[in-house]
């Protein structure tokens, strides 16, 4: 469930002036794209904690609060490119307040919908499977990657003695986001 980096460039660039699509349908595909987006540029971000981010989960331009599913405290930066997208649709204090519907799972069915007329089955879990292959593409270290998916990682005494520190995922998800706009790969950071 992961695309391929020239894929991925497709749905980022997308205008649905040069598309010819019309009226609520452009609407809804441009809106789905941002939130496919928005889902890569926070590190593949599951849509079940995106759909509760509060703008006051935002400190000091990282994004910071705790997985929903594995308690795994989230701390990421807020890339140029998110900060635009969480510009656009914030509302009542919701990150993506203009886009959440009753519940997140109707939230996604309408986002997943939407996405279908990019590409036929298109999910936005397919967000979250492309940041991780991009970055196994680009030789990103599997720690980093499981950090980025807030993912646990090994045994009680890894955590216990290792710290992850933020710039490696900080540099990691620039270079995903480098390589999907502008096909940058600097040198493979080393394992």
């Amino acid at each position: 469930r992961a695309l391929e980096v020239e894929d991925v460039r497709k749905i980022w660039f997308y205008d649905a002036d040069e598309q010819n699509d019309e009226g609520y349908t452009a609407l809804t595909k441009e809106r789905a794209r941002d939130v496919f987006k928005l889902i890569i540029c926070l590190c593949g971000i599951n849509m079940a904690d995106l759909y509760d981010l509060r703008e006051s989960d935002i400190r000091a331009g990282r994004l910071e609060t705790d997985r929903r599913k594995t308690g795994v405290h989230i701390n990421i930066k807020l890339e140029p490119e998110a900060l635009e997208i969480i510009k656009r649709y914030k509302k009542d204090g919701y990150l993506i307040g203009k886009l959440r519907a009753s519940s997140a799972n109707t939230t996604s069915a309408k986002i997943n919908s939407s996405l279908q007329k990019h590409l036929p089955g298109l999910t936005i879990y397919w967000a979250r499977h492309t940041w991780a292959s991009l970055a196994v593409e680009l030789d990103i270290p599997d720690r980093t990657v499981f950090m980025g998916l807030a993912h646990k990682q090994g045994s009680y005494s890894d955590e216990t003695y290792i710290t992850m520190r933020n710039r490696k995922l900080d540099e990691a998800n620039r270079r995903i986001l480098d390589y999907i706009l502008c096909g940058k790969d600097s040198s493979p950071l080393t394992r």
